[in-house]
């Protein structure tokens, strides 16, 4: 519980909360479908090195439930579709409710701290990394997890105005007595991007 708190904590304040939140975001966990209308936005912030993070959620406290979708990739690369997953992107997915709580995040995380050569670490790509083994560090706690996102941007005068996409995969659940794997499928998106 902790460790997904860590996650959530610091993207909730990117999520502005507006009395005209649009967006819907769908999706099925264990045959069960769940839709949220009218409530998911989307952000994009611009951060350093020409890299941005993308989030798509919502947090609704009258039912005790937020979600939210990040990843953080190249500005460049949202001029186009793409195709995203935890095993090549900082990929996180986090659903909170009171049933309990469902989490994917990179299977391995890359960290250049702990690279010998940064700077030519920082070259390599994603592949590389892996295969060299240095500076890559397993989540063996989220081992058998995998999130695969397809995601749209849809621009307006040369600006991201809408995100449109899809996901599926194996997410970890947990509910403080048990902890699964389970299956996320028909995951479906179309969010405004607040300004």
């Amino acid at each position: 519980m902790k460790a997904i708190l860590f996650l959530i904590i610091p993207f909730l304040p990117l999520i502005p909360q507006t009395k005209n939140e649009t967006g819907t975001i769908s999706f099925k966990i264990a045959k069960r479908k769940y839709t949220y209308r009218k409530k998911a936005i989307g952000v994009i912030k611009k951060g350093k090195f020409r890299y941005s993070k993308l989030i798509i959620g919502f947090e609704d406290l009258s039912v005790r439930t937020h979600l939210f979708i990040s990843v953080e990739l190249l500005t460049a690369r949202l001029q186009k579709p793409l195709e995203l997953s935890t095993d090549y992107d900082k990929l996180y997915f986090i659903y909170r409710s009171p049933q309990g709580n469902y989490l994917v995040k990179p299977t391995v995380d890359y960290l250049p701290g702990r690279a010998k050569h940064s700077y030519k670490w920082r070259q390599l790509d994603k592949s590389e990394k892996l295969a060299t083994g240095i500076g890559v560090v397993d989540n063996r706690k989220l081992e058998g997890t995998i999130l695969y996102l397809n995601l749209k941007p849809i621009f307006q005068n040369e600006e991201i105005r809408f995100l449109k996409g899809n996901f599926h995969g194996k997410i970890k659940f947990s509910n403080g007595i048990r902890s699964d794997l389970i299956n996320i499928e028909e995951g479906s998106f179309y969010v405004a991007v607040e300004p």
